[in-house]
């Protein structure tokens, strides 16, 4: 990790790939010792968003990202789009609990297209197939409420992301 200081500012580059292969968080710490205040900012760019979701590349390499940036337990969190994720509730930071969303988010929609993996495929295919489910099948299984075809193509998105780190991960 890179650092850069300037005046009490201490900016702690972190290698963050998952939105985009080259993207960065910074760490941003206060360095004047006679300042008591434990907080820990991560400027997070479009790895976490001030409201809904990213854009993501690479599934696997984005929830690698979002759990080291979670083993930082941020205090707050300045990203790229949206408002600041700040304050606490019952002693956890708020920033720590948006993180710990898009974890499970995204880990719920995993565990949903498992499921359906699971199930035969449909029995009347418009096209030859090889026995197996197609990624718009898998979609609408998993997306059973989403109608607008602009939102029905970010979500086939979605699940060949999640396919693709389930393949990777020898899950599938």
């Amino acid at each position: 990790m890179q650092t850069f200081e300037v005046g009490d500012v201490r900016l702690q580059a972190t290698y963050t790939p998952g939105h985009t292969d080259d993207h960065m968080a910074f760490i941003v710490t206060n360095n004047n010792a006679d300042v008591a205040v434990d907080e820990r900012l991560l400027v997070t760019g479009d790895l976490v968003l001030g409201r809904g979701t990213t854009i993501v590349y690479d599934l696997q390499q984005y929830m690698n990202s979002l759990d080291r940036v979670l083993g930082i337990r941020p205090t707050m969190l300045l990203p790229g789009h949206g408002p600041i994720i700040s304050g606490s509730k019952d002693d956890t930071p708020n920033a720590v609990r948006v993180i710990e969303g898009y974890i499970a988010h995204r880990n719920m929609r995993e565990q949903q297209i498992i499921a359906v993996l699971a199930r035969s495929p449909p029995n009347a295919p418009p096209i030859p197939r090889n026995g197996g489910w197609r990624l718009e099948e898998v979609t609408s299984a998993v997306y059973t409420d989403i109608t607008d075809p602009r939102i029905i193509i970010a979500a086939q998105n979605n699940t060949r992301l999640h396919l693709n780190k389930l393949l990777f991960e020898g899950r599938v």
